[in-house]
């Protein structure tokens, strides 16, 4: 019954993903526009309210439907809803003045907004006037510059209500705690990289297809392995631009030139797998070089964790890298 429910949930917010991205697909000159706008990570990133909206209707219906009685479950969740309800924060400050203000309880006992007197307050007409250029002169300061969904924070909540969603659903993904460091250095190398959540399924031609690009599809339903897949992407595209000494914008103009001319012609199905394996499984730059030198033998970079067995350091993770020949 559960399942069912929330499939429901999903098949309609990936309707509106889609239509959505078919009248305004996102673009990486716009994504670096808003982060050189910002100079930071928090930029503007409305793309995302439609995952967070799903996401928050899926926890919805764990409360509401099958943690009705369970007090610990349901404050976890609501907690997690109000997480990415501060994404979406919107703030407004009044005109009034620090040295000429109402008496107590005026504004401060109003609660909720369907209030009579909250909308008394919000009416530009009476009262008050109010909007975002009247904040500067308030103490208290907004988090992101008064931004909505701002990138950074927006994809660590949707990753943090996902997890709380898989615990919900009594699937916990063993890979998250080996991964989850990855996420933040994703999130630090925009704007030469950038997760663009999705809720539709992502095929292999896809991820082939997209692999010239800043934006990388991430799905809400293979996060860990989507986390993993990115960042050894966006690595390997480091370390190519090193070897070949150019710059990472140098190296994206060329996988963009060269994934147009290699996909220009018809492949079967075996040529995908191909492709797959080299630019995706063992995460090559999409160039021409990189496919006609590809040997299925060559030496690849590898990483494994293992825990410390110090005993004065059994917390700590040792992680080894390392080079071995593929399949």
């Amino acid at each position: 019954m559960y399942h069912l429910a929330i499939a429901k949930i999903i098949r309609k917010y990936r309707r509106k993903e889609r239509n959505e991205r078919m009248l305004a697909p996102v673009s990486e000159k716009d994504l670096q526009r808003r982060y050189r706008a910002t100079g930071n990570a928090n930029f503007s990133f409305p793309e995302i309210k439609n995952a967070l909206d799903c996401i928050a209707d899926i926890l919805s219906y764990y409360k509401d439907n099958r943690y009705t009685s369970n007090t610990k479950m349901r404050r976890l969740i609501l907690q997690t809803i109000d997480s990415i309800k501060n994404a979406s924060q919107e703030t407004l400050c009044t005109d009034i003045k620090i040295d000429k203000c109402p008496p107590k309880n005026t504004i401060s006992t109003i609660t909720d907004a369907r209030h009579k007197a909250f909308f008394y307050i919000k009416n530009e007409n009476v009262i008050y006037r109010h909007g975002t250029q009247y904040c500067d002169a308030n103490v208290y300061e907004t988090p992101y510059k008064g931004i909505k969904y701002p990138y950074a924070y927006c994809i660590r909540v949707m990753v943090q209500s996902l997890n709380v969603i898989d615990l919900l659903a009594n699937a916990a993904n063993s890979l998250q705690g080996q991964f989850h460091y990855y996420l933040d250095y994703i999130l630090e190398n925009a704007p030469n990289i950038f997760i663009l959540p999705t809720l539709q399924s992502i095929g292999k031609k896809t991820l082939i297809q997209t692999r010239y690009s800043r934006i990388q599809p991430f799905g809400i339903h293979s996060v860990w392995e989507d986390i993993n897949r990115i960042r050894r992407i966006y690595q390997n595209n480091v370390w190519y631009s090193k070897q070949h000494k150019i710059s990472i914008d140098k190296l994206y103009a060329i996988m963009r030139k060269d994934t147009v001319l290699l996909l220009r012609a018809k492949y079967d199905e075996r040529t995908t797998k191909l492709l797959y394996k080299i630019v995706i499984q063992d995460a090559l730059p999409f160039t021409k070089d990189s496919i006609k030198g590809y040997r299925s033998n060559n030496c690849y970079p590898q990483e494994r964790a293992f825990d410390n067995v110090e005993t004065t350091n059994r917390y700590n993770r040792v992680v080894l890298r390392y080079y071995e020949r593929g399949e």
